[in-house]
């Protein structure tokens, strides 16, 4: 293999690949980029078993195609603390040199046959979904995932296609965020019975998918999903078990009181009244009254009230919620737009919900006395 490399786009899919790659790991393979350099497209692969991800790399100029193992630490440090802007790499198999305009490198190479292949798409479940789109759901539940419990997966985002209308759905079990939005079926077929991605996974394909606004290709297998975009293909185990019947967490639409709230003034009213929250629970108060929704924080350091001026001419409610849950969801949203709160009493489950269909349920925490 010969060719000349970018030194700062190659540098950006490097450290994009080994971002899967373990801090530990028993098998030495595994702390190795593969890059197959070839006449259509130059790629680089990197794997943990549980997730992989290949990237392809731009700009290249290829006098002798090949495929080598590139040791993810070496080659990662070299990339970074060059200052080349271009560099060539030449390999014999077992040597890779690499040259730059004033500096030469020769690193020991690892055997291709050892490295672990990512699958290939064609199965028989394929689904279409518009990229921003799929960054959305992700940025949007991600965050109210679960590692720790022992009933149920909650450790991912459950995804779950019904008719043409893709859901995304986490909890951990306090609160629960869904978001949903168009899927275009490729190939129809039996979905498995949980489709739940690792929040690891979820966390990298969103950055991986940080400039494609094309479309993204899904391919939804027993135990692992595949997903295609621009440039892009990354694998990812499936979570084993149970996830709950989310369905019937959405509380009922019937009696509640609903109001509309600016998504700025509200975050920082909830960040302005929380500074005085008890610093373990972060119980916050909401009242709403008659023209204003006003939050309380009480704790051994002293109390906060913040006022908050709303359209609303309902009956007076009380809800404690806690703070930082509000805020992860109202952080991830237009600070210019606008959603609206549901709240029945102060025992039910509170949503908070956007005409986009994005939905957000927080249980309360105790009242006090």
């Amino acid at each position: 293999m010969k060719s000349t490399f970018d030194r700062e786009k190659l540098q950006a899919a490097f450290q994009l690949a080994t971002s899967v790659i373990a801090a530990r790991t028993p098998k030495a393979v595994l702390r190795h980029v593969l890059m197959d350099v070839a006449p259509q497209e130059t790629n680089l692969t990197a794997t943990d078993l549980e997730i992989g991800l290949q990237i392809a790399v731009p700009s290249v100029e290829i006098d002798t195609p090949g495929r080598l193992l590139l040791p993810a630490d070496e080659m990662g440090a070299l990339l970074r603390e060059s200052s080349d802007a271009s560099l060539q790499l030449e390999s014999d198999g077992e040597h890779l040199l690499i040259r730059g305009e004033r500096s030469e490198f020769r690193l020991n190479l690892f055997s291709t046959e050892e490295f672990p292949l990512l699958p290939e798409f064609g199965g028989d479940v394929q689904y279409e979904v518009p990229a921003p789109l799929l960054r959305e759901i992700i940025r949007r539940t991600e965050f109210a995932t679960e590692s720790d419990s022992s009933r149920y997966a909650l450790g991912g985002v459950l995804f779950e296609v019904q008719g043409e209308t893709l859901f995304g759905v986490a909890t951990d079990a306090r609160r629960m965020a869904v978001m949903e939005g168009p899927v275009h079926i490729r190939r129809a077929g039996e979905l498995p019975s949980n489709t739940i991605v690792p929040t690891r996974a979820v966390q990298l394909l969103e950055r991986v998918l940080a400039n494609v606004e094309g479309t993204v290709l899904l391919e939804i297998r027993s135990s692992d999903l595949l997903v295609r975009a621009s440039g892009v293909l990354l694998f990812a185990r499936l979570l084993e078990g149970r996830f709950p019947r989310w369905r019937d967490v959405l509380p009922s639409r019937a009696s509640t009181e609903r109001v509309d709230l600016p998504i700025g003034p509200t975050l920082s009213a909830v960040r302005q009244a929380a500074v005085l929250s008890d610093r373990e629970h972060k119980c916050l108060r909401f009242s709403l009254e008659e023209g204003r929704l006003r939050l309380a924080a009480q704790s051994d350091r002293g109390e906060s009230h913040v006022d908050l001026p709303v359209a609303y001419a309902g009956k007076p409610i009380q809800v404690n919620l806690d703070a930082d849950f509000v805020c992860d969801f109202l952080k991830v949203l237009d600070l210019q737009s606008s959603c609206t709160l549901e709240v029945k009493d102060g025992r039910t489950a509170v949503m908070f919900s956007m005409p986009d269909g994005y939905r957000y349920v927080v249980m309360p925490m105790a009242q006090d006395g």
